[in-house]
């Protein structure tokens, strides 16, 4: 009977030690994941702090090289080879059969001109404005800063043409590298989303995903000679949304 009480305690023992171990280990797990969460929180603060004093200072200093991706176009399989067909016979695509493959829809051409609206409202300074041969690009051009600017085929995305990535890269970093801004206004570029890779750039200050949404851009210094990426916009509302508080 006492052997047996015995070990009745040395079990009754084990099964409080495993339960307090149990218990400690959740508290434990619970206050790592709530640093985690204060941490994401702070890294998110932090960014999005980030994002504002650079669109602030886009707008108040210039001297950025900003590259825009199109407005909203309809997606058509073969858009390659339309836009190839309209930059090598120098067409306008808005005047062809396949204006609806090359040009902004609808919905396209309503969002450049609130964007538009908007570039002119917080008076955001322009000096170059360049453009590809692409319709669509054209047409944010003309709707965001009032004019095409300068028609660079290099700018237009990758794909159409019969060359390597390697030689695209250097073509898009040599001419991007031609436009450094005047002060006191930024250098504007209506381009393709697959245009701007982390390969064309000699500093990366941000690491960020290489994609943009339609109507978001690319934030660029030339320093020196060399090509510096400083962030993104994914999408115009990210940085829109900087200058408009809330109405009471």
């Amino acid at each position: 009977m006492t052997k047996k009480f015995a070990t009745n305690i040395v079990i009754l023992l084990l099964a409080l030690v495993l339960l307090l171990s149990i218990i400690l280990n959740f508290y434990l797990i619970s206050d790592s994941s709530e640093t985690d969460k204060n941490t994401d929180a702070g890294d998110n603060n932090v960014s999005a702090q980030e994002q504002e004093d650079l669109a602030r200072d886009i707008v108040e200093n210039g001297g950025y090289v900003l590259l825009f991706r199109h407005g909203n176009r309809e997606k058509w399989i073969d858009v390659y080879m339309y836009d190839a067909k309209e930059a090598t016979e120098g067409i306008d695509g808005s005047e062809t059969y396949f204006n609806d493959a090359v040009c902004l829809s609808d919905e396209g051409k309503i969002q450049v001109r609130v964007m538009g609206e908007v570039l002119q409202e917080i008076k955001l300074p322009v000096g170059k404005v360049v453009s590809t041969p692409s319709c669509r690009a054209r047409q944010t051009a003309s709707a965001l800063f009032g004019t095409e600017g300068e028609i660079n085929n290099q700018f237009l995305h990758y794909g159409p043409f019969n060359e390597t990535r390697e030689e695209f890269n250097s073509g898009v970093k040599d001419e991007i590298l031609k436009l450094p801004p005047e002060e006191g206004v930024n250098t504007v570029i209506s381009a393709h989303n697959s245009v701007v890779s982390a390969d064309i750039f000699d500093e990366v200050q941000k690491d960020i995903d290489f994609n943009l949404e339609e109507g978001g851009f690319y934030v660029m210094k030339i320093e020196d000679g060399n090509l510096v990426l400083v962030d993104k916009f994914h999408s115009f509302k990210d940085f829109n949304k900087i200058f408009f508080d809330r109405p009471e």
